[in-house]
């Protein structure tokens, strides 16, 4: 079996910080920042080959960028990452932000200071359910020296964080509605045109009447019902709205559990139509 390889404090400290200077590049300095989602100990890699166990001077590697997202994006997410290192508002809601790659940071730096498992032998869903209602915590050792334990606890404190997160995602959500309002009223727009156009082309159309079988005959209208005008027979609508034929489905955004909270369903593309009459049915509408 393998020793344990004990690592010396100068070195726990200098990983610690090329992690966060790692993480303050993708927040803050690429050119597309982005959220990890996914930041834990296994996903932190040595660039050179450990020999003679000289650890010192080595560079590490932040990988696994399979669940990162562009950080300009909606932060309301799917949910990602392992249960030991996910912040309470994302086993919650799935609300990932900055705050939340800071949350795994913390743990992660809990796991440089103590060489620990973070909740080793707890089953899974209990340290979701334990983080998520914040019964659960990673107790900090009273070994640790104080600049870190105080670090510690400002990691686990990020109320103005989590405060920014959820205006942003409202902000979003309200930006969503208003361009849904938009197209829908853009919609009625067109079809009202479309619809003022084919009338004016059918007023422009001389009507073809038929002639009268018969000569007309006053004496009907002194009957018992001769005031009565009767409904018109083989009566058929010249125009109709109908859906696009484009199979246009747009949906509400609103189609999963882990996208953002419900806004109006988008209305039908309607299309005004001209029927063919030589297409429809007598009597029956088009």
């Amino acid at each position: 079996p393998r020793r344990a390889r004990r690592i010396p404090p100068h070195v726990l400290v200098n990983w610690a910080v090329q992690i966060a200077r790692g993480m303050l590049y993708l927040h803050e300095e690429a050119f597309v920042p982005i959220l990890h989602r996914d930041l834990k100990s296994s996903n932190i890699l040595l660039l050179e080959k450990i020999e003679h166990d000289d650890i010192c001077n080595k560079t590490l590697k932040i990988t696994d960028f399979g669940l990162a997202r562009e950080w300009h994006r909606t932060t309301k997410m799917s949910a990602a990452g392992t249960y030991a290192w996910m912040a309470p508002e994302v086993i919650k809601s799935s609300l990932f932000s900055k705050g939340s790659d800071i949350w795994s940071y913390g743990v992660l730096l809990w796991e440089l200071l103590t060489g620990e498992v973070p909740y080793r032998g707890i089953d899974g869903l209990a340290v979701a359910y334990g983080v998520a209602v914040n019964k659960l915590t990673l107790p900090i050792p009273s070994t640790c020296p104080e600049p870190f334990a105080k670090l510690m606890k400002e990691l686990r404190s990020r109320e103005e964080e989590l405060t920014r997160a959820a205006l942003q995602q409202k902000s979003q959500e309200e930006l969503l509605k208003r361009r849904e309002q938009q197209l829908a009223e853009r919609e009625i727009d067109v079809l009202e045109r479309e619809l003022n156009i084919l009338i004016f082309q059918l007023n422009q159309e001389k009507p073809k009447v038929k002639k009268r079988k018969g000569k007309f005959k006053r004496s009907r209208l002194k009957l018992k019902d001769g005031h009565r005008i009767s409904l018109p027979s083989d009566f058929q609508h010249k125009i109709t709205v109908q859906a696009s034929p484009n199979l246009d489905k747009r949906r509400s955004l609103n189609s999963s559990s882990s996208s953002p909270p419900s806004s109006p369903t988008m209305m039908p593309r309607l299309r005004a139509i001209q029927c063919k009459l030589s297409a429809v049915p007598r009597g029956l509408l088009c």
